[in-house]
Parts: structure tokens; sequence; C-alpha cells
């Protein structure tokens, strides 16, 4: 009897504190958020030898229902399968042939240092038009690239070492590596691969800055834990501008905070396209390619 009053002693201030708590407890307040406005999304890489291709997409309100139903997939919704795509340098324009749908590119576009390339994009499923401005920076080129494959009785690992000479004053670098991919003089096999960052393991970027260089001839040391035994690397090395490098880092730090993650960081991308998003960048990469022999 002693044990049952004394429960009820203790339980009875609880119950006081939980409906003190529910009667405090505002009305949930109706949120209105807005519909998103569709814009276009442009992703650029110049292949060796003078290839400019650019992927062009458009982006979507996450929090409205798309329409899948058959004969309307998520792709046709987002891939631009319909543009006209032009670049513009030193006073000429160069039109853009579709390579697939939502990808575009060119094989008559020379690569000129210091020159500014000039991108409109006019989609004529929908009527709107984007347009961005970036400059070709000076070609760098790649001094000593080498694997490296380090075995013990636990594991395996695997590692490019790419050395070239940084140039005078304050440069950003982009480092591109291919796994298994076909590189032909003009272009590639498949020209979606070029895109394919950090979806599969068989392409990577890394953005480098000079302000964390020990010295003129930096060395890199990258790991290469998705390759194996008698695969082929592909590496690229392009100097490009302070805004594409940022560009990057931002693009690095919501890919750590992986795809659907609440508890990560927000990135707000900076753009230079004017009226969508993304980035149009041009530079000109030195390639390597090196195998795997063990």
């Amino acid at each position: 009897m002693k044990n049952t009053i004394l429960k009820t002693i203790l339980f009875l201030p609880l119950l006081f504190i939980l409906v003190m708590f529910e009667s405090c407890r505002p009305d949930p307040i109706p949120i209105k958020i807005p519909k998103g406005e569709s814009k276009m999304v442009v992703s650029s890489q110049i292949i060796p030898n003078s290839v400019m291709l650019l992927a062009l997409s458009r982006s979507f309100d996450a929090l409205v229902p798309t329409d899948t139903s058959p004969g309307n997939s998520l792709l046709d919704n987002i891939l631009v399968a319909h543009a006209r795509v032009t670049v513009s340098y030193n006073g000429k324009t160069d039109t853009l042939f579709r390579v697939a749908p939502g990808f575009y590119g060119t094989i008559q576009t020379p690569l000129l240092d210091n020159v500014i390339y000039s991108l409109i994009v006019f989609d004529s499923s929908t009527g709107k038009s984007i347009s961005a401005s970036t400059e070709m920076k000076k070609r760098i080129f790649i001094d000593t690239a080498y694997l490296e494959t380090k075995i013990n009785k636990k594991d395996t690992a695997r590692y490019l070492y790419i050395q070239f000479e940084d140039l005078v004053g304050e440069d950003y670098y982009m480092v591109n590596i291919y796994r298994n991919t076909e590189f032909i003089a003009n272009s590639i096999t498949n020209p979606l691969n070029i895109f394919n960052f950090n979806n599969s393991g068989d392409v990577s970027t890394r953005a480098l800055s000079d302000q964390t260089f020990g010295n003129k001839k930096h060395l890199e040391k990258i790991d290469l834990g998705n390759f194996s035994k008698n695969d082929t690397c592909t590496v690229t090395l392009s100097h490009i501008g302070n805004d594409y490098y940022t560009y990057l880092i931002q693009k690095q730090k919501s890919e750590a905070n992986g795809l659907g993650n609440f508890l990560g960081e927000p990135v707000n991308f900076i753009t230079n396209v004017k009226g969508g998003y993304g980035f149009f960048t041009a530079h000109w990469p030195d390639a390597k390619i090196l195998i795997f022999k063990e």
C-alpha cells in the first residue's frame, strides 16, 4: 500500500509537467513555400585536343512531384535536348552540335590563352535563354606523372603522383582523373563519361591552390583507392580561375556532406551563368595516360 501511494506521489508531478508542456505548445503555423523556378544548369569540360563539351540540364523543385508517366521520363524533364548553343571569341562565333540529348560539343573552336569565351544558350522547348563568359587561362603542362602500388598483408594501396611547375603569382589548378576511359585523338568514345564526377568512382576531380604549395615544382599525391591491377589511369591538368576554383571547392564540400544529409552544411553554389545555374569554364588540359602493371 505504501509503495502504491509513493508511486502515485512521484507520478503526479510528472503528469502535471506533461499537461503544462502540452498546453503551452503553440499551434502549428502553416508555411507556404513558393514553387522553385526551373532554370538551365551548365556544366562544361574540354577534352585534350580542342574538344569543348557542354552538359545542359534543368533545375527542378524537389517538393513538387515530377511527371514520370510513360513517354515523359525524369531525364526528358531534366535534360535540355533541343537548344541552340553558341560560343563566341575574338569576334567569331561557333555553333555547337548535339552529341546526345543534353550534351553539346564543338571540335572547331580553338583554345587560345587569355581569351574571353562567351556562351549563349536558347532552349527552344521553354523559350528561355542563358549566357555566360569565362577566360581561358594560360596553358600548363604536366612534367611528370607516375603510379605507385603498395601491397601489405591486409591491403593494397594505389597512388598517382603528378608534378608540374607552378606559375608566377596566385594561381589555381584542376586535376581530373579518369578510370578506364578510352580517350581518342580528338574525342572520347562516350562523351557523357566526361561529366560523371564522383558518380561511379570512374571519374574524380581535385581543385588545387598554389597558396598551399611548398615548392615551385609542385608534386601532388592522389590516393586511387578505386583502381585495380591493369586499370588505365588518365590524368589531366588544367589552369583555372579563382571563381571556378571556388565553385569546385563548394561542390566538394557538398559531396562530402552527402546527398540528402540534412545535418550537412547547406551550400549556395556560386555561378557565372546569367539566368541559370552551374558554371561555364574554358581551360586547356594537358593529359597523361598510365596503366597499373603489377
